[in-house]
């Protein structure tokens, strides 16, 4: 045997090489991924002594893509893996393969995947602030994935750029990185670059990829979708669909005709959306080729990813035409005739409601106030159709017909109106004669036989006395047994009917089988409900040595006990049998398992060692649930939900029935009363997570009601040196405090450099004076002489302690003027409805009649607005 040909150390699946082999006799071929055998075959020549093998399919099958919505930097665990061929028992080789394939490649996979990222996408791309990006690169050597951004200024020039380590790899694995515009911006401290590069380099700084480029650019149209698919490098990419959406709703409606009656059974519907990729370039138009035999595609939608498949797709373009556009049709992978539609529009605080004209109408007179007429079968009735606003008239005599024929027909043939026998037919066709019942002038067979159905007795079913017979009974019609009632909830006796058996109580002895199980849509469980093994006893032999013989029930032909030697075994049952309603325990060690028998043999505990100080014996059709093991520490863990105890426990290192504290290795919910809690403020009403050790990787605080707690640092008063010198920080852990105008502030922001006040963006007051304030100042002071009055009125707002003015808009003001004369009030009121925060007075502005009134009143009325809410006051000024 000779070896040809065989897989590259490093391969691409989809470039594999197939193994050929040189030999004259018969081969046998094992392939294994990892310790798990995924093919084994024997292979003979041809006619040359050649065998090829072709592990493509079979390989690019076992990797995957794994896609994870996350900011974080994260390993391709399934993407690449190695896999060992042994040929003849002899020979092994251990090969490494990527899920990824290039078309000719002529190069080696070392290399390509030393110098690309595993993506076809071109080097320079517009991303939105948004839109998920992902590069997926596999580390051949240790590497560095590096990444600096660019700041320009308003002329497009660059100013400064900021060099930043996306993260350091490790040879031999393949990484996810996430490079959306917003993870990249929360790397560099929210600072927004305009463009930044990524690449990757070797210890010692030389780049080994290309440099792939992203800039910043706005949503190109409204309709402007993201759609991401799994590329055939292994990687994903993302591309930006803004052309036209069209939407199709396709309803195959199944109708179903009982008693001339149609009705849809079912609705199939199918929700297509066909959406154009907008205007693409040269590189982009070749790039998307590699989107439609994709079988991973995925929309984002929302704020969550998609899967979605696409049902017929127009991919064509003339070399000599740019732009060019694709149309694709897709649908949701799990699109079910379901809605979810978003409440976000809210109604106007003022709804205006116009009473339209009506015209004259009139209220008739109570009925006793109606003369009397006679009834008759020409009397008329109002009669209208409930869809029609037109009235008709009927008569008495069409309506008692109309009433006849519908009564009837409820009735049918059943004995007429107002009564109804089911069996009216049957009734109409038996007659008796000489002491036969006949039926249709036929005779009835009825009779039985005896036990043993050799003797034939009586042929009729009698009413005074017991019948039975040795043959098959048929019931056609079903059976009822005493007094019945067809309900399910208000029903009583035995009835047996269309298929149904309906009672109080239904026993099996030994099993109950169906198909379908319908109950209550809320299921409830008491007592403990264990996870491990366990069996169900069929039947129990007390032997001589003082141990159990138990035969265990096999579930299938090939059920075989999971129950271990030394297994601690324990079983609670109903002694129903006494016709008793107490509980009771059978704790057992299990001595042997005979695997073929399905038997374990076993010994019951002494009462000493079982909790609550008494062990009964088990019982059959006690199911036995594995607990612990005093010798196999592998068998010591056990998994339980116990509504008693309101809580779902773990325990390990069970070796016997009385548990020891150090048992409970996870308790989630309310707590025992361990001695590990004595000195903890616990309180035992309330639920818990107690773990022995415990991997986490995103751990978040929160209060009663849902708010993340953070951790206060307090730096005293605001400092401008301080904040360029020492800056302010805010993280998810803790806030930088600071005193400003007498308020205390939290920061937003990390580095920011704003002075704390209203509509900052790097702070936010917590502690003092929240209440908006406005002051009238009048430009020539308070004292005037009535003939030469004239002034202007100037506001100006505070909040938080510190000045508003510049935030409030004119359009938020309103003056008003109150002299006692309303109507001319009112009048003013609409002539300076535009003054804003400045209002010019003279002398016709205090009113006509100012010097024989009592005076004249300016009122101010401000709304400060910061977004969520409004903050309104009132001030006024007489003169």
């Amino acid at each position: 045997m000779t070896i040809l040909q065989q897989p590259d150390a490093l391969s691409l699946s989809k470039n594999l090489k197939e193994f050929r082999i040189s030999s004259s006799d018969q081969v046998s071929f094992i392939l294994r991924h990892g310790d798990i055998e995924i093919l084994s075959q024997r292979y003979d020549p041809s006619s040359d002594g050649d065998i090829t093998i072709n592990l493509r399919d079979i390989i690019h099958a076992r990797l995957s893509y794994q896609l994870l919505e996350s900011g974080q930097v994260y390993q391709q665990s399934s993407l690449v893996s190695d896999f060992t061929a042994v040929i003849d028992d002899t020979t092994t080789f251990t090969f490494r393969v990527i899920r990824a394939g290039v078309d000719r490649l002529s190069d080696s996979a070392t290399n390509f995947l030393t110098q690309n990222f595993l993506t076809w996408q071109p080097n320079i791309k517009p991303v939105t602030y948004y839109s998920p990006e992902f590069l997926t690169y596999y580390s051949v050597v240790s590497s560095t994935v590096k990444l600096r951004a660019f700041f320009t200024d308003d002329s497009g020039s660059v100013t400064s750029h900021t060099d930043y380590t996306v993260a350091e790899l490790t040879a031999g694995i393949a990484y996810t990185l996430p490079l959306q515009y917003s993870v990249v911006a929360g790397w560099l401290n929210h600072q927004l670059p305009a463009y930044y590069d990524v690449w990757v380099e070797n210890p010692t700084g030389q780049r080994l990829t290309y440099v792939q480029r992203y800039y910043a650019e706005d949503m190109r149209t409204e309709q402007e979708q993201w759609i991401l698919f799994e590329n055939s490098l292994g990687g994903l990419d993302t591309f930006r669909a803004y052309g036209t959406t069209a939407f199709s709703g396709e309803h195959t409606h199944n109708l179903a005709e009982i008693d001339e009656v149609s009705q849809e059974y079912r609705v199939d519907t199918e929700r297509k959306f066909q959406k154009n990729t907008g205007h693409l370039n040269q590189d982009e138009r070749k790039w998307l080729l590699d989107f439609f035999p994709s079988q991973a595609k995925y929309l984002y939608t929302g704020n969550y990813l998609r899967q979605i498949v696409v049902t017929e797709s127009n991919v064509s373009y003339n070399d000599r035409v740019l732009p060019s556009n694709y149309t694709f049709t897709f649908k949701y992978a799990d699109a079910r005739p379901l809605l979810n539609l978003p409440r976000t529009d809210v109604p106007a605080d003022v709804l205006n409601i116009t009473v339209p004209e009506v015209g004259s109408f009139t209220v008739p007179p109570r009925l006793a106030e109606f003369s009397r007429l006679p009834l008759s079968e020409g009397a008329l009735f109002p009669i209208q159709n409930p869809y029609s606003e037109e009235w008709g008239t009927t008569t008495a005599e069409a309506f008692a017909n109309f009433v006849g024929q519908l009564l009837s027909s409820f009735a049918g043939s059943g004995g007429g109106i107002g009564h109804q026998h089911n069996n009216i037919d049957l009734l109409n066709l038996l007659s008796y004669i000489q002491e036969y019942l006949l039926v249709n002038g036929q005779k009835i067979k009825a009779g039985y036989a005896d036990v043993a159905g050799d003797i034939e007795g009586d042929k009729y079913i009698h009413k005074d006395r017991s019948d039975f017979t040795g043959y098959l009974l048929k019931l056609l019609g079903g059976a009822e047994v005493g007094e019945t009632i067809d309900s399910l909830i208000a029903g009583k006796g035995i009835l047996l009917k269309d298929g149904r058996v309906q009672a109080d109580t239904l026993e099996a002895r030994f099993a109950l089988i169906v198909q379908e199980v319908i109950f209550n849509r809320l299921s409830a469980m008491e007592s403990d409900y264990s996870f491990s093994e366990s069996g169900t006893i069929e039947s129990v032999e007390l032997l001589e040595d003082g141990t159990y013989n138990l035969p265990l029930r096999k579930r299938w032909d090939n059920d075989f006990t999971a129950i271990a030697e030394n297994d601690v075994v324990y079983g609670i049952v109903n002694n129903l049998a006494s016709g008793g309603g107490d509980y009771y325990t059978s704790w057992l060690r299990v001595l042997h398992v005979d695997t073929s028998a399905n038997t374990i043999n076993a010994i019951m505990y002494p009462d000493s060692e079982v909790p609550g100080g008494k062990n009964y014996p088990p019982e059959p059709l006690m199911i036995l649930s594995h607990r612990g093991n005093p010798v196999n520490e592998e068998r010591q863990s056990y998994w339980y939900l116990s509504v008693r105890e309101h809580c779902f426990c773990m325990l390990d290192g069970v070796t016997k029935p009385i548990l020891e504290e150090s048992n409970y290795a996870i308790i989630i919910g309310e707590l025992k009363q361990l001695s590990l809690f004595d000195n903890l403020p616990i309180n035992y009403r309330h639920s818990y997570i107690h773990c022995r050790g415990a991997v986490i990787q995103d751990l978040l605080r929160i209060d009663y009601q849902g708010i993340p707690v953070r951790s206060e640092n307090n730096r005293g008063k605001w400092n401008a040196e301080e904040s360029v010198n020492n800056p302010y920080q805010s993280t998810q852990d803790v806030y930088d405090a600071v005193y400003h105008y007498g308020c205390k502030w939290m920061c937003l922001i990390t580095g920011t450099t704003e002075e704390p006040q209203y509509a900052s963006t790097g702070w936010a007051m917590i502690e003092g004076n929240p209440d908006f304030t406005i002051d009238i100042d009048s430009s020539n002071g308070w004292h005037f002489d009535a003939d030469k009055f004239e002034t202007t009125l100037k506001i100006t707002g505070k909040l938080y302690n510190q000045d508003v003015t510049s935030h409030i808009l004119d359009a938020d003001i309103e003056w008003t003027r109150d002299t006692g004369n309303v109507t001319e009030d009112n009048a003013w009121a609409v002539s300076h409805a535009e003054a804003g925060k400045s209002l010019p007075l003279t002398v016709n502005d205090l009113g006509p009649n100012y010097m024989n009134m009592t005076g004249c009143k300016f009122i101010a009325r401000v709304l400060l607005r910061d977004g969520q809410n409004n903050h309104e006051t009132t001030d006024y000024v007489p003169f």
